[in-house]
């Protein structure tokens, strides 16, 4: 399984989250300095290198990727392969971020104590990120970021105003959808190969929920998948990580015929998608609600098809099948199909 990178300032950072004025006096300075949890920064950050792919998301959402200088590798986004690249989250190029200017870094909590000190060493503030388990979390990641970056009034007001924008559009997106029922699975891999969804209660799993279909695994306790509970469940429609996942599901004897195979109701997402809380997610959740509503009026009543309801003659049949087929072969009206 990708590793999926955080996206909240540390619990240190999040035990004082209000914002903090310094030394204010007189307009000039209503932004800066501005104080964080134990980070302080005196004036406005102008170089930032960001190692944390889910935390670039959330800046460009609010404008502030003007700033970036610097991505890590897994900061692969379409709209962030214009700035360059200083390596991995956890080790870095020191020397290249130093070159390039930086006054700011955000990382992850897989930065390297070493490469950490170095950076800061070199005059270079560091901070790192964990999890978002809620919307709440993901709200406070952004007013942080829009604190840090761009000051107490004016970064904070402008990360408000984008996290409501973002989440105003998807609901927009979500009351668009069609009325008709329809079931569906979000499927990845782990490390170990083994079959996985959304946990039940899981940011991951509410995000999923904004394409408005029912989830057979809404009450997943774990990562895990049962599959006797996903070949009876059967959902009409699978979003999947990758191809990987398809092969798992086409290679098991017993998941090859389920219903979104077999009619091909499928829709690639990366895992990663659902642990980016900007332009990515935006994207994302057009993407499910635009693929189900596409899928319906391509087949308006695949709502009522039986579990395995499929074209025989895509299916190798077995010896008992052409047994009965060749018992029946003579009744009059017999079509060639056999359907369970």
């Amino acid at each position: 399984m990708k590793r999926v990178l955080s996206l909240l300032i540390v619990c240190a950072l999040l035990l004082s989250c209000a914002v903090i004025f310094a030394g204010c006096s007189g307009e000039k300075n209503k932004d800066y300095p501005v104080t964080v949890g134990d980070i302080t920064l005196e004036q406005e950050p102008q170089s930032i290198v960001v190692l944390n792919d889910g935390v670039a998301d959330v800046i460009s959402y609010i404008g502030y990727d003007i700033k970036m200088v610097g991505r890590a590798v897994t900061c692969d986004q379409s709209f962030l392969r214009v700035v360059p690249s200083v390596g991995t989250a956890d080790n870095p190029a020191v020397d290249t971020i130093i070159q390039k200017g930086a006054d700011l870094v955000i990382a992850d909590s897989t930065l390297q104590a070493k490469v950490r000190e170095k950076l800061e060493a070199a005059g270079i503030t560091v901070i790192t990120v964990d999890n978002a388990s809620d919307l709440a979390g993901v709200k406070e990641l952004y007013l942080t970021l829009g604190s840090l970056l761009g000051g107490a009034v004016t970064g904070y007001e402008k990360a408000e105003k984008a996290y409501d924008s973002l989440f105003e559009l998807i609901d927009q997106f979500k009351t668009a959808t069609s009325d008709v029922v329809k079931t569906a699975a979000y499927l990845y891999l782990d490390e170990s190969g083994q079959l996985c969804t959304f946990t039940k209660g899981s940011l991951a799993q509410r995000i999923f929920k904004y394409n408005c279909a029912a989830n057979v695994f809404s009450n997943q306790e774990t990562p895990v998948v049962d599959t006797t509970e996903l070949r009876l469940g059967s959902p009409g429609y699978i979003f999947y990580d990758d191809e990987a996942v398809l092969d798992y599901l086409r290679s098991d004897e017993n998941l090859y015929r389920l219903h979104a195979l077999v009619n091909n109701k499928l829709c690639e997402l990366p895992l990663e998608n659902f642990y980016r809380y900007g332009n990515t997610l935006e994207t994302a959740v057009y993407e499910m609600i635009d693929f189900l509503n596409r899928q319906e009026e391509a087949t308006p009543d695949e709502a009522t098809v039986d579990e395995y309801d499929e074209p025989i003659d895509d299916i190798e049949p077995t010896k008992a099948e052409e047994a009965t087929e060749a018992e029946y072969a003579d009744e009059e009206g017999f079509d060639g199909e056999i359907y369970e």
